[in-house]
């Protein structure tokens, strides 16, 4: 994690956007710490309030917030494995930032 967080500044102070994503339901490397951790080393500030994603017009996917300098993705019922595990939800979080379509319509 330390590395990954070296990173972000650099990136972000060179316009290439940056999503950290986790799944919600693993206790080695929970959502919350690696939020809490984030938003502590990079002295974050909130600019999107959290919201649900959905992966359908019903299905909540998980949960997105937007931060300075990064998104922060949670992901449903998934560990720290989520492309192995939640393969619908990795692909429609991907997606969707890799197009650079919005979270906050």
């Amino acid at each position: 994690m330390a590395g990954s967080i070296q990173k972000i500044p650099f990136l972000a102070d060179n316009n290439v956007q940056v999503m950290v994503f986790s799944g919600d339901t693993d206790y080695v490397v929970s959502q919350l710490e690696t939020h809490t951790v984030l938003i502590k080393k990079l002295n974050s500030a909130l600019k999107g309030k959290w919201k649900p994603w959905f992966i359908s017009n019903s299905q909540i996917g998980g949960y997105v917030a937007a931060y300075t300098p990064f998104l922060f993705v949670t992901i449903k019922g998934a560990g720290h494995m989520v492309p192995q595990w939640k393969r619908e939800s990795a692909f429609h979080i991907f997606s969707k930032f890799l197009k650079n379509e919005s979270w906050y319509n």
